[in-house]
């Protein structure tokens, strides 16, 4: 075997700490020299019963490739492939999967529990081994491993690579709001289009207004009135007026309006018109008028592309009579779903089923995104099956394929091969958490994203690979959520990876706080149901304490987070990852 880079040499120092154990003949005679390194107990001492080993290559440690043994060294060795998913057993001619019968990879308890044997676990993990240099060997393991895999903005970056904004198709104006538009708009008239009053009163000549005071009012001869609607049709002489409503065409010859509350006219609706009013004050010219083109001038442009359509915007529009609006046309996302123990909410629950909750939450999010959702049936655990879902898909002709459940490396994840067989797989495993078990690739040149079965790790990954993926193709000039700084209000850890934790972030003493929102597993909808964000443990980051700053997304608006008090929690509030 090759020897590897520099991690590998670190880790051979690190196993060089640890007991060291030669085996003699057998199926795994080849294989010696090997560190021996014996499972401890919580107390920190060797377990007398049941003991798990570990041996790693000396001549060289490739990332991803072990050697375990189950029980006694003597009873069984086994040499591990941890990237490929598959375990060599000495008495087997042939790989044999690395989950036990019956299970799915993928998020079911520990992510690193590997199987050695048909009935025992090797757990890569802190618990229940002794400090020093077992436990940092195991880290070392650990973490050499999950490098193998992509990183969350690198997978990012890749899959964001292929995406450009749809082209423009046109919507009435109606059916705009929070569209993208995708054309720059130009006014073609001036808005307003007229001069028009911007009060209730007499539309006068400025001029004949001088001197005019309460003490010393001024007489004018009414020729008659203009309403939004119907303009007066003469012109003013001077010493005339014209009654005028607010928005009403200034009439010709008139250049500044008196507000009704300064005649002597009453108000009020019906009243008759009277032959002369008594002004009590002076106008300049241009007083209470609005003049042609103070809002937008003809030619000039109003919208630029990349404008998410607010209702201020379309209020724009339609003043400016534009009825048809060139948006980016919403990407299609088909939403299906895999698993035998999957039933449609509504029906009878037989024993050992669960009811479906993925495609709902994802078409959700789609929706949410700016997407058209379009959902289909749950695939059963069957290659075949799950091939005549996707092509039903891809029937619909959509822009991506979104599937949850069987990505990972189970006996009954069949995603990988069958996407293979049909297109390819871009990236396999990803260093987030939670939501390892992630493919993205094409099938028959349809992108496709093939997302975890655990309903958590499915949303999380969704929010953060095809979340962005939509609004890139919707013409959105942001992908990204807002992120702001928090302080923690209890500690955080979690294994390397970077880390999403569900949590509710409030405004408090001047500073946003955070809380975990309950439980941490990839299975708890409760925790993701109060969420109102995610708090970010960076790459490489284990543990921080509580008080320590991070960032975190929020899912809601920035202000409602000021405004709205926390409440109690209604849930246990358990902290395990």
């Amino acid at each position: 075997m090759q020897r590897s880079d520099k991690r590998a040499g670190s880790l051979r120092r690190l196993a060089s700490k640890v007991p060291y154990r030669k085996e003699g003949a057998g199926p795994a005679s080849r294989i010696v020299d090997r560190p021996f390194i014996p499972r401890y107990t919580k107390s920190g001492t060797p377990g007398t019963r049941s003991p798990s080993y570990v041996w790693i290559f000396p001549w060289g440690f490739k990332a991803g490739q072990m050697i375990f043994c189950a029980r006694r060294p003597e009873e069984m060795v086994v040499h591990g492939n941890l990237l490929s998913g598959r375990l060599f057993l000495p008495d087997q001619r042939a790989p044999s999967p690395l989950f036990p019968s019956g299970g799915r990879g993928g998020g079911h308890g520990d992510d690193r529990t590997f199987l050695a044997s048909q009935t025992m676990f090797l757990r890569l993990s802190s618990s229940g081994m002794g400090a020093g240099p077992v436990q940092e060997l195991l880290e070392a393991i650990w973490m050499a491993a999950i490098q193998e895999w992509v990183s969350v903005d690198e997978a990012r970056r890749i899959i964001l690579g292929e995406f450009r904004p749809l082209p423009p198709e046109s919507v009435v104006l109606p059916k705009a709001l929070g569209r993208v538009l995708a054309e720059t708009i130009r006014a073609e008239y001036d808005l307003p289009p007229f001069p028009n009053s911007a009060m209730d009163g007499y539309a006068v000549r400025a001029v004949d207004t001088k001197g005019a005071q309460r003490e010393h009012p001024i007489r004018f001869r009414v020729l008659g009135e203009a309403a939004a609607g119907h303009p007066f049709p003469g012109a003013l002489e001077p010493g005339t007026a014209v009654r005028i409503a607010t928005g009403a065409p200034l009439p010709s010859g008139a250049d500044a309006v008196i507000p009704v509350e300064d005649t002597d006219d009453p108000g009020g609706p019906g009243r008759m018109l009277p032959p002369v009013i008594i002004v009590f004050r002076a106008v300049q010219p241009g007083e209470f008028v609005r003049p042609a083109g103070e809002d937008v001038a003809r030619g000039t442009i109003v919208l630029e592309p990349g404008t998410v359509l607010t209702p201020g915007a379309l209020a724009l529009l339609a003043a400016l009579g534009r009825f048809e609006i060139p948006v980016h046309r919403r990407p299609r996302v088909v939403v299906l779903a895999i698993g035998d123990e999957l039933i449609e909410p509504g029906r009878p629950l037989p024993p050992g089923c669960i009811y479906e909750t993925n495609r709902t939450a994802l078409a959700a999010q789609a929706l949410e995104a700016g997407a058209e959702p379009i959902v289909l049936g749950i695939a059963r655990d069957d290659p075949e099956d799950l091939q005549r879902l996707l092509d039903e898909a891809v029937a619909h002709h959509p822009d991506l394929i979104v599937s949850s459940a069987g990505a990972s490396v189970g006996a009954y994840d069949w995603v990988k091969e069958v996407v293979g067989r049909h297109g390819e797989i871009r990236l396999w495993k990803v260093r987030i958490r939670p939501g390892k078990p992630f493919a993205f690739g094409h099938y028959r040149g349809v992108p496709f994203f093939g997302l975890p079965g655990n309903p958590v790790s499915a949303m999380i990954t969704f929010d953060q690979f095809v979340r962005p993926v939509l609004r890139r193709m919707g013409g959105y000039p942001r992908w990204e959520r807002p992120r702001i700084p928090v302080r923690l209000a209890e500690p955080v850890s979690s294994d390397g990876r970077e880390t999403y934790f569900r949590a509710r972030i409030v405004y408090e003493d001047g500073q946003f706080q955070a809380r975990l929102s309950g439980l941490q597993g990839s299975h708890i909808l409760s925790a993701m149901a109060r969420a109102n964000g995610l708090v970010i443990l960076p790459e490489g980051v284990r543990t921080l304490p509580a008080g320590a700053i991070i960032m975190a997304e929020a899912w809601v608006d920035l202000q409602d987070l000021i405004n709205t008090p926390e409440t109690p929690p209604s849930i246990a509030m358990g902290r395990a990852l």
